[in-house]
């Protein structure tokens, strides 16, 4: 409960409505296309997916931009309340809970519409989640020491594309993986949950002081 009021709070409905509405984008898509061709299903449903990875990079330029940098008003912010660091960490905490869920269910969606080129495994699609949701995270820790939208917008570019070939490559192209790469992949992914929330609460600590 706690982390769900976290969210809400730094997060807009303007967001949420717009997270919210990729999946059923991306649902809508891979189903209406099913009545298509093989080959044209895959296509269409491959131009959607490789948005996968970059839709929460975008969104979070209105989340936690400036998260990592003592000039972007967010740690100023916190500095406010008594508690408003623990709030704060409570809401990067919430932020990659939700995009870990949201990224979860991009796949699911993708295992469930068959659009893989090979049969794909649950091992396949959790070896992707882990993966992506790894590189997801180390993407905004690099975008949220930015203070200017082009800054964000030239590193997402080149993060979008790496992010969308995760997706493709283990979801579409080559959905392989076995119970080992899954837990690999997983626990790297949550390491790097903890290691931003970790970061966060570092620079938040720092900026109480000059250096």
């Amino acid at each position: 409960m706690k982390l769900l009021k976290a969210y809400t709070i730094f997060t807009s409905r303007k967001y949420r409505l717009l997270m919210g509405g990729f999946l059923v984008l991306l649902l809508a898509v891979n189903t209406a296309v099913a009545l298509l061709g093989y080959g044209t299903k895959t296509t269409v449903s491959l131009l959607v997916l490789s948005f996968v990875g970059m839709v929460p990079l975008y969104g979070d330029i209105s989340v936690f931009a400036g998260l990592h940098n003592k000039e972007g008003g967010q740690i100023a912010a916190c500095q406010a309340s008594f508690y408003g660091e623990k709030t704060m960490l409570l809401g990067v905490a919430a932020d990659r809970v939700h995009i870990y869920l949201w990224l979860l269910v991009c796949g699911i969606i993708t295992f469930v519409t068959g659009i893989a080129f090979t049969p794909a495994s649950i091992w396949s699609l959790l070896t992707g989640w882990g993966v992506l949701a790894a590189l997801e995270t180390l993407s905004v820790m690099i975008n949220r020491f930015f203070l200017t939208t082009q800054a964000h917008m030239f590193a997402i570019v080149l993060e979008g594309g790496i992010t969308g070939a995760v997706v493709v490559v283990f979801w579409v192209l080559f959905p392989i993986g076995n119970w080992i790469s899954a837990l690999f992949s997983v626990m790297v992914a949550i390491a790097m949950l903890f290691a931003e929330i970790k970061l966060a609460g570092h620079f938040m600590k720092r900026s109480y002081y000059d250096e």
